[in-house]
């Protein structure tokens, strides 16, 4: 179906256009739609379809919203395929954090709660060589980059502000494909709603909108961190004591008290906090920095004390709101060096709602809602959504699943010993399966812990290891090597940078495994969250909504990187005894279990014999072969 777009564009299969007729329907009565559907199903390309039509006859505008920058080149991508030549306009909406030149120039490590603040200091005080936003529209023409590194490289060859340039197009663009950030966190999403007042009826599709709940929730944390207190203290110092000083040397005693060991955490009642004489401190910070906010921006390039000031600022502000709300916790939390002090929310649907105040109606997008009643009731949109579930698989996939009960990642398990024995299974499994192998553990310290002894045993010439502070281009660096090999290893973490979103050029993978189920760490956070929610009537779906669901989904979105293409074939292994749990593998796709066998890798003989009856069962579906065509 064409919907009058002009080629090229992509034509929808049934499967497809029946999705694409559900979302209309619901759009075009005002409702809200839930869609699922499996990974490599081409979501996207029906979402891009969709909001073209809404473009073209309905005059909505439609806000693409995923969680990175490199799921943003893809939706670009498939939008510029799926919607035509020049008819619907699409642009991005980049985020500060990617596209401001002068924090890269300057080399400023801004937290992002503060960039918004940080680039209207940089402007105003004329310290920002890149803002000339007239000049800007005349040096570039439309959004025809093929990628936004390339848009960024673009804007500053000709010393224009990359994202003052996509706001630009984005405020004339039909379709806008931006990260989660500027339509969740309250400053960006303010800032950039005040700018579109002339747009039309908006529609918000959220890409991966399993991940909704969680990052509304950090979306709404503001944290002060002791050696940020010592900082403000010490600057303040340098001029005088003043009030800043001593709030954050009651702040600072205060903590200090708590006596936390390392890994311990507290929860606090803001009121409480008050009580105990902090209220006249919090006034008086306030009143005497908001008004001078600007300045600390305008004074030249930020150092750690002016951006340890700025940060108490952004804190305190924080506190001074949830005061007044009944859903807000203060958490402490001590770490190995630091302590941390994080003021947050815990009724998400309640800031959702302000979300949605600015669109028509939203799009959600996901392969593993699993409890939608819950998604729902979390986001408060129980009585306003519609669910759409396709189960069938159109990429036809073979999947053999490995089942590896041996072991366990609880957090009381794991020790030195816990590692080599992991270690040492994974390199049975790696000898046993060559190729193109990525495995993924449930945290950075499990994958850190586990090469530090598999590094020893792993024979493998190219071996990714996932850095958590990685660029998008260091990223798509890696994949490129990965992909071109043709024996290689890449570590990563389950809802990190390589388990969602990436296709690793369009599934060059041949085996994936899960080592682990990335279960939310106990904590009295926690707690209270499963408290709130189960004293608000369940609203948030309880241990289920807010700890199960989201580890087996990012179990799912991992093993789902092997398969991109139709037809593709492969083996995923899951390494752990909880996998063998009836409600974790109820929520498991019938793609993973159709094929399961229990294994033992620790018998090197018998994991031999089973790769090769799978191998000649791979070749002989036309997999191995057709995996690299």
């Amino acid at each position: 179906m064409s919907w009058g777009l002009p080629p090229p564009h992509v034509e929808l299969r049934a499967g497809q256009e029946k999705m694409a007729d559900a979302i209309m329907e619901a759009v075009s009565s005002g409702k809200n739609i839930a869609v699922e559907a499996p990974s490599g199903f081409g979501k996207t390309t029906v979402a891009v379809s969709v909001a073209a039509r809404l473009s073209l006859a309905k005059g909505f505008s439609c806000i693409y919203a995923v969680r990175t920058k490199r799921e943003m080149d893809g939706v670009l991508v498939e939008a510029r395929r799926a919607t035509g030549s020049g008819v619907v306009r699409v642009a991005p909406l980049l985020s500060m954090t990617d596209a401001c030149t002068l924090r890269r120039m300057e080399m400023a490590h801004v937290p992002q709660e503060l960039l918004s603040s940080y680039c209207r200091g940089s402007v105003l005080s004329g310290r920002c060589p890149f803002y000339d936003p007239l000049a800007g529209l005349e040096k570039l023409s439309p959004w025809t980059s093929p990628d936004v590194d390339s848009f960024i490289k673009e804007c500053d060859s000709v010393r224009v502000c990359p994202y003052y340039k996509s706001r630009a197009l984005a405020m004339g663009s039909d379709i806008t494909v931006t990260t989660y950030p500027h339509v969740l966190m309250p400053q960006l999403r303010s800032d950039f709603e005040s700018r579109a007042q002339s747009w039309r009826r908006k529609v918000v599709i959220f890409d991966e909108a399993h991940n909704l709940p969680q990052a509304l929730y950090s979306s709404l944390t503001r944290e002060v961190r002791h050696s940020e207190l010592r900082l403000v203290m010490a600057d303040a110092m340098k001029v005088g004591v003043d009030v800043g000083y001593s709030l954050a040397s009651k702040l600072s005693s205060f903590l200090l008290s708590l006596g936390l060991r390392e890994g311990e955490d507290q929860v606090i009642q803001p009121e409480s906090l008050l009580s105990v004489g902090f209220r006249g401190d919090l006034d008086a910070f306030l009143r005497a920095f908001s008004h001078r906010a600007a300045m600390l921006y305008e004074a030249g390039p930020l150092d750690l004390g002016r951006i340890a000031k700025l940060r108490l600022l952004e804190y305190v502000s924080s506190l001074s709101q949830a005061v007044s709300r009944k859903d807000s916790r203060i958490f402490v939390r001590a770490e190995t060096d630091d302590i941390v002090m994080a003021v947050k929310f815990l009724d998400v649907a309640a800031e959702f709602a302000k979300v949605m105040q600015s669109y028509w109606s939203a799009v959600f997008l996901s392969a593993t809602f699993f409890n939608y009643q819950a998604f729902s009731r979390a986001l408060g949109m129980d009585r306003n959504m519609v669910f759409y579930r396709e189960l069938n698989d159109p990429l036809r996939r073979v999947c053999v699943t490995l089942i590896d009960g041996a072991v366990s990642t609880e957090y009381s398990r794991r020790d030195k010993g816990l590692y080599l024995d992991i270690a040492s299974r994974l390199s049975s499994f790696l000898r046993a399966f060559p190729g193109r192998t990525a495995l993924f553990f449930p945290s950075y310290e499990v994958m850190e812990a586990t090469w530090a002894v598999l590094k020893t045993m792993t024979k493998d010439e190219t071996v990714i290891v996932e850095d958590r502070y990685m660029s998008v281009k260091q990223q798509a660096e890696a994949v490129r090597e990965l992909t071109r090999a043709d024996r290689a290893t890449l570590l990563g973490v389950m809802g990190g940078r390589y388990s969602e979103g990436e296709d690793f050029d369009e599934g060059r993978l041949d085996n994936v495994a899960i080592v682990g189920l990335p279960l939310s760490p106990p904590s009295k956070e926690l707690s209270v969250r499963l408290a709130y929610s189960a004293q608000a009537g369940g609203s948030g779906g309880g241990y289920e909504a807010l700890v199960i669901a989201p580890a087996v989904s990012k179990v799912v979105q991992a093993a789902g990187r092997l398969f991109r293409r139709k037809g593709q074939s492969g083996v995923v292994l899951l390494m752990d005894r909880r996998f063998r749990r009836r409600n974790i593998m109820e929520m498991l796709p019938p793609w993973i279990k159709e094929c399961m066998e229990p294994v033992d890798l620790s018998d090197r003989e018998a994991i031999s014999a089973l790769a090769s009856r799978l191998s000649q069962r791979r070749f002989s579906l036309g997999g191995a072969e057709a995996n690299h065509a």
